[in-house]
């Protein structure tokens, strides 16, 4: 079984649109368009048997303006928002995200952004703001291969150099 999210709305449109399959489990939202190579089995487990409703992963990177900008002081995430022009943190979200299903809850109380979309950025707020969402840095490979040609080409050139055969 499947759902097809008609037009853009943003990612927590397209979460939203599971709910009656996932229901009250927890779950894991892999973007189609990012390439995550590392292990991250620790962290399922860890938001498997906590209490934190969502976990995010974060990464820094040279142009964060392009992405969910993080930014942490103390070890606490202070602030999020997508695609700042002026970005808080070189720290990024990438697109891995850990929910429960408080964001079935969520989701409906997002505002569409300049951009017309609910951000998922948003939707994380709403769990900080419960001091309900935890993290982890992502210590792999990432690349958001959807964000341009180039982009793509260099997550195939990765793969390609680290096939293990």
């Amino acid at each position: 079984n499947y759902v097809v999210q008609d037009g853009a709305g943003g990612i927590p449109v397209a979460i939203h649109l599971a709910e009656h399959f996932i229901r009250n489990e927890k779950f894991i939202v892999v973007l189609g368009d990012n390439v995550a190579i590392g292990d991250i089995r620790k962290e399922i487990e860890v938001f498997k048997k906590g209490s934190k409703g969502a976990k995010i992963f974060l990464k820094k990177v040279p142009n964060p303006e392009h992405f969910g900008v993080v930014e942490v002081k103390n070890n606490k995430i202070v602030s999020m928002e997508e695609k700042p022009k002026v970005p808080k943190s070189d720290t990024i979200m990438i697109g891995v995200y850990m929910l429960d299903h408080k964001a079935w809850t969520y989701i409906p109380t997002l505002k569409p952004s300049a951009r017309g979309e609910l951000e998922i950025p948003e939707l994380m707020n709403v769990y900080r703001e419960h001091d309900d969402l935890d993290f982890a840095y992502f210590n792999g490979y990432w690349i958001d291969a959807g964000s341009s040609f180039a982009h793509l080409y260099e997550a195939n050139k990765y793969a390609h150099e680290h096939d293990k055969k």
